[in-house]
């Protein structure tokens, strides 16, 4: 490559079961750059250079997990309409930075110890199979469970079973 030339930027996915890995490490960074800058009382803008060009990927939802020797200090995010993905995670990582009702908000120097994960939600499906044909239709650590009773909603991320080492049976069995 000759000194006038740039490198081509990875291109754009059109779901988010097609990000490159580069483009996964890109979202993470981006997630702890907000939180950084949340810690701070500060607001941090992502650029799409920020995130690798998924920027304005739509998602159904963003969730921010911190974790600290693998214990859970912090995980906000929402599940609901469509978004930008960029929109959707800053909006994920400030709240988790400040806003975990379970949690004292998470203070500049304890950063370094936490390790962050983000997880982008779309295509939610009802799952039709009943009985015991649920479990073979969930994907331990790729699907999450969502369960709706009137107003009331509760929801597993897709890293619970795997966290908590269960399978697709008792994963369901959570709810």
């Amino acid at each position: 490559m000759s000194s006038t030339e740039t490198p081509a930027a990875p291109p754009a996915p059109v779901a988010l079961g097609q990000l490159s890995s580069e483009q996964d490490s890109a979202i993470v960074r981006a997630a702890a750059r907000v939180l950084t800058a949340a810690t701070q009382g500060q607001n941090a803008g992502l650029s799409e250079a920020d995130l690798a060009g998924t920027g304005r990927l739509p998602v159904l939802g963003t969730f921010v997990s911190l974790k600290r020797e693998g214990k859970l200090r912090g995980c906000c995010g929402f599940l609901g309409q469509e978004v930008p993905l960029g929109q959707a995670l800053v909006h994920a990582a400030q709240r988790t930075a400040t806003d975990d009702h379970r949690f004292p908000s998470v203070s500049p120097r304890e950063l370094q110890h936490l390790d962050v994960e983000v997880w982008l939600l779309s295509n939610q499906q009802p799952v039709a199979a009943k009985g015991e044909a649920r479990r073979d239709v969930i994907q331990v650590g790729k699907h999450g469970l969502q369960i709706a009773r009137g107003e009331n909603r509760g929801l597993l991320l897709p890293g619970v079973a795997v966290d908590n080492g269960l399978n697709a049976e008792q994963f369901l069995d959570q709810f």
